[in-house]
């Protein structure tokens, strides 16, 4: 079954026909959910409101409506919060209904990982991490160097990179004088956010400082170490070039 852009009319006429419009297809993307990624908020209300379409649905890939609705370049707010209005239960079985998370429908950004140990893992200290959650599907993966990592004089190698937009950089991205532009910077989308709490639980998982002062002490030792034996860094591609390495969750 294919689905193909159709007006009102035609989902008027098919439900007076007796159409159930609770169908989907093969990949388990139902009518609602179309309606939803294409933001055509008459479809989406006369299918919830007189077509008795329930909001409640996955697809084969655990994407909700509302995962859809949030699957554009711009988020339509209004359709949204209508859906929102008509009521949809985000927990699921097995889910911890205390967690911050529980109404996240997607997110994305860039995250900055320890190594696991420096004589095994030192990359993740100079790489950025491409962060990416939409329903149930959640990964980590290289996304090239830190600006940070690199010299001014490497920075202006690449022609990409006029000279207002380097100052932007240097601006804007750069965020302590010590780490650069290595930081934690993720946006997050769904219903019902308690913004403080999920900064809170994020905010639990960063080093504290007795942790950060180790971390310092083990990112030299690693550094003497490295310069002593004239050994070079591997530390992957810029961020011009995104790397391949996929962390899976």
């Amino acid at each position: 079954m294919q689905f193909v852009p159709v007006t009102l009319t035609c989902y008027e006429s098919f439900f007076s026909g007796g159409t159930n419009l609770q169908c989907a297809n093969r990949f388990g993307e139902s009518l609602i959910h179309m309606a939803c990624r294409r933001s055509h908020r008459d479809v989406v209300s006369f299918l919830v409101n007189e077509a008795g379409v329930s909001l409640r649905v996955r697809d084969d890939y655990g994407r909700t409506p509302f995962h859809d609705a949030c699957w554009r370049p711009e988020l339509d707010l209004e359709l949204i919060q209508e859906a929102a209005t008509v009521g949809y239960e985000v927990a699921d079985e097995g889910m911890d209904d205390q967690s911050p998370f529980l109404g996240v429908l997607r997110s994305k950004g860039f995250c900055w990982l320890a190594p696991t140990s420096w004589s095994i893992d030192s990359w993740r200290h100079d790489t950025a991490m491409y962060w990416s959650h939409a329903g149930k599907h959640f990964g980590i993966q290289t996304a090239g160097k830190w600006w940070g990592s690199m010299t001014e004089e490497q920075m202006e190698r690449f022609g990409s990179i006029n000279p207002t937009e380097f100052e932007r950089i240097k601006r804007e991205d750069f965020v302590s004088e010590e780490w650069k532009d290595r930081r934690q910077e993720i946006v997050f989308i769904g219903v019902a956010l308690d913004e403080d709490e999920v900064t809170k639980t994020l905010n639990d998982c960063l080093l504290n400082d007795e942790e950060l002062e180790r971390y310092r002490a083990e990112q030299q030792n690693f550094m003497n170490k490295l310069f002593s034996t004239g050994a070079k860094s591997t530390s992957g591609a810029s961020l011009l070039n995104v790397g391949s390495t996929d962390h899976m969750g």
